[in-house]
């Protein structure tokens, strides 16, 4: 740990837009939505999925969204510096623009028409699949013309590095600036590489951003055939833990989120609000399966993550599970949070209870490179407000609660996985946030409220 708590690195401005709501200075629609247990799970807009030959129907996607808003506030993009022009840009590009702009805007750094390159400031992008959308139409167009009009953008669109290119220039950031593709761990890897970043002097402040862009019936159709999406119909479809669970949903990838990370030093120079702080991490990777994953890695990504913190596993409060509710994910997420939070035998466990574990993918969806991001807001707003959301509507699996029964391990105290099912109450000074992507690429990161002392 820093002997320096005024370098440690700090989180000063969150932002999201989200199919159930959106997160920022002057709105908090995504976390009320979050606490009242709501979605947007529905039928696919994109047409008829047996055209496909898809059988899962529901979505979590977008009813409407209007760029304009946003693109007002942005100079660069009134004043027309560059192209392609926002109604050209990737809905992806668009959406990680509004989250990158909100999170700002809470930092105190959005750009007005004075705002000149800033070179300590950078951007770095979390995506797993990139503009998604404009691929699909680029190759639609291809098939069909046989020549390449109308494509002059697709390049830029398609790139997994097209939202921090086109981010850099909207908001002035002349910091390090690049994307990370990691799959579904990919916008905390984005977080961590910036804490980085900031750790190693290149940079004071670095804006994160994760985006994605997954419903559209090309890629509906990939992850259909690899068994991965839910079948179930319905506000419920998506089930974290869920004893009925049968893959997970997809979210409008392209929904994002966005954090600012500072050096604290920096932020308390600059008057800018200290929302959490950045305590530790830890990234390993499996090294057996391209997509099942495996209790020993995950175990050992959460150990190594509170080492690298300078915690105990019973410092932990509350864990933010990556949790996507597949069949095989659940349960061994739930056996390694087992292992390392809540094995009685172990010295360092608390014998009273294992931490709160909560998923934000029943609400929702699975937001692809964009989730870490997520599931991190929702976890600083439950710090900030001592108040958990619930995961409802369906009943928990007993194997996730109890995942040594199923492995047979003897115990002499019974000490369950606390799995959230209603909106609780809780004092959450320090949270564990996991994300795991294909490839067996597992990351944990460890924040805290801005007055933990460790």
């Amino acid at each position: 740990m820093r002997t320096n708590d005024r370098d440690q690195v700090v989180i000063c401005g969150m932002g999201a837009v989200t199919p159930i709501g959106n997160y920022g200075q002057d709105d908090t629609s995504f976390w009320q939505a979050l606490l009242a247990g709501q979605n947007n799970f529905k039928s696919f807009q994109f047409g008829n999925p047996e055209t496909h030959h898809i059988t899962a129907h529901v979505a979590s996607e977008f009813d409407n969204f209007d760029f304009a808003p946003y693109a007002a506030r942005i100079p660069a993009l009134v004043e027309k510096r560059f192209r392609p022009l926002w109604p050209n840009m990737d809905r992806s590009i668009q959406l990680g623009l509004a989250a990158g702009l909100e999170a700002l805007t809470m930092a105190g750094l959005a750009p007005d028409e004075q705002t000149t390159r800033r070179p300590n400031i950078g951007l770095i992008v979390g995506t797993s699949l990139g503009g998604g959308h404009s691929f699909e139409e680029g190759v639609r167009i291809f098939d069909e013309r046989g020549k390449v009009n109308r494509l002059m953008f697709t390049v830029l669109n398609v790139m997994l590095n097209g939202l921090a290119g086109m981010g850099t220039i909207s908001f002035a950031l002349g910091g390090p600036s690049f994307a990370i593709g990691n799959a579904c761990a990919s916008a905390n890897f984005a977080l961590t590489s910036g804490k980085d970043k900031i750790d190693l002097g290149y940079a004071d402040v670095v804006l994160i951003i994760g985006n994605d862009s997954g419903t559209t019936a090309f890629q509906q159709g990939c992850f259909n055939q690899m068994n991965g999406l839910s079948k179930s119909d319905g506000p419920n479809a998506s089930k974290p833990f869920g004893e009925d669970r049968d893959g997970f949903v997809m979210g409008e990838g392209e929904g994002a989120g966005a954090v600012v990370l500072a050096r604290k030093s920096y932020a308390l120079e600059t008057g800018m609000p200290i929302l959490a702080t950045v305590l530790g991490y830890a990234a390993n990777s499996d090294a057996i399966h391209m997509s099942q994953p495996d209790t020993e890695g995950i175990t050992d990504c959460m150990r190594r993550a509170l080492k690298n913190s300078g915690l105990l596993p019973r410092d932990i409060a509350h864990v933010n599970a990556h949790a996507t509710a597949t069949p095989i994910g659940d349960v061994t997420e739930a056996m390694a949070i087992w292992n390392l939070f809540a094995d009685p035998r172990l010295s360092h466990v608390n014998p009273a209870r294992s931490p709160y574990v909560t998923a934000t993918k029943a609400n929702l969806g699975h937001t692809l490179g964009a989730s870490g991001i997520l599931g991190m807001i929702s976890s600083i707003c439950s710090m900030t407000e001592g108040i958990l959301p619930p995961m409802n509507g369906f009943e928990i699996d007993p194997k996730c609660i109890r995942p040594w029964i199923e492995k047979q391990i003897p115990v002499v105290k019974d000490n369950p996985v606390h799995i959230v099912t209603e909106k609780t109450q809780a004092d959450i000074p320090i949270t564990l946030c996991n994300s795991f992507g294909f490839g067996g690429h597992n990351i944990s990161v460890v924040v805290s409220r801005p007055d933990f002392q460790n």
